[in-house]
């Protein structure tokens, strides 16, 4: 009886490890839908991860912190290069770096207001899902790829940066 309760011990620590982890290859059960800590988000190269935070900053968006990276954070007004998975909240990808690798470098302050807030304190390797108010991404007239008032999602990986 005693063997069989550590056994159950030890298999309940490990799930819970498991679930603690971050990123892994994609598993064959479906994620959970839901925006609460836990919910499975893909990232890149089939890697699910979990949200271990969510924050909403006063302009609005939504920091989902999915991995936390190491290193110094990443200040406001770096040069910054990222991978990103851009999405409409009809799911409809807009713009993906998942295919062929990181992007950039580019001036944090040339790129959306969304951004130029959700990136700051990011550490290099960390990951975030960011959700967009259509304000603060392409606006009311939208872009090439993104219809008027799009509110946006990103989940986005820092690569690298310099202050």
């Amino acid at each position: 009886m005693l063997n069989l309760t550590h056994a159950v011990r030890w298999t309940a620590a490990a799930s819970m490890l498991l679930a603690l982890s971050g990123c892994g290859k994609q598993n064959e059960s479906a994620p959970p839908s839901g925006a609460e800590a836990g919910e499975l988000i893909e990232a890149f190269n089939g890697q699910m991860c979990s949200v271990l935070s969510t924050s909403v900053l006063d302009s609005g968006i939504v920091i989902d912190e999915l991995v936390i990276g190491t290193g110094e954070a990443c200040p406001e007004g770096a040069t910054v290069t990222m991978q990103y998975h851009g999405t409409l909240a009809d799911g409809t990808v807009f713009d993906t770096t998942r295919d062929d690798g990181p992007r950039g470098p580019w001036l944090l302050s040339k790129l959306i207001d969304g951004w130029k807030q959700g990136v700051p304190g990011m550490k290099v390797g960390g990951i975030r899902r960011l959700t967009i108010p259509y304000q603060l991404a392409y606006g009311e007239a939208g872009s090439s790829s993104i219809p008027p008032k799009a509110d946006l999602t990103f989940v986005i990986e820092l690569v690298a940066f310099r202050p």
